[in-house]
């Protein structure tokens, strides 16, 4: 997977963070994804499971935030840094990323 984005990594990775297999696997592919992407910046996205509130597949932002922040604690010398999304005003404000920005020099 490096290969294919360059040696230096991604800089920014918006992936899922609650997933089909999360009962067998906790929260350990965000985690996964972010080293082998080696990602710098990793924002969460979430599944809303309204059927399933306070079950173990309960996807509300709120109640996920804590594991997986600890999930990513889990992995001595990952760099990645989680910017959480809370609704709904983080997705009333656009994301601006600056490549020149120092956090993605190469």
């Amino acid at each position: 997977m490096g290969e294919a984005h360059g040696d230096d990594g991604g800089a920014v990775r918006c992936g899922v963070a609650v997933a089909g297999g999360q009962a067998e696997q906790g929260l350990r592919d965000p985690v996964d994804y972010s080293q082998a992407l080696r990602a710098k910046l990793y924002y969460p996205q979430h599944q809303d499971f309204y059927f399933l509130e306070g079950g173990p597949l309960d996807g509300r932002s709120r109640d996920l935030k804590p594991d997986l922040l600890a999930a990513f604690r889990t992995r001595p010398g990952l760099r990645t840094k989680v910017r959480w999304l809370q609704d709904p005003t983080d997705y009333l404000r656009p994301l601006v990323f600056d490549p020149r920005a120092r956090r993605f020099a190469r």
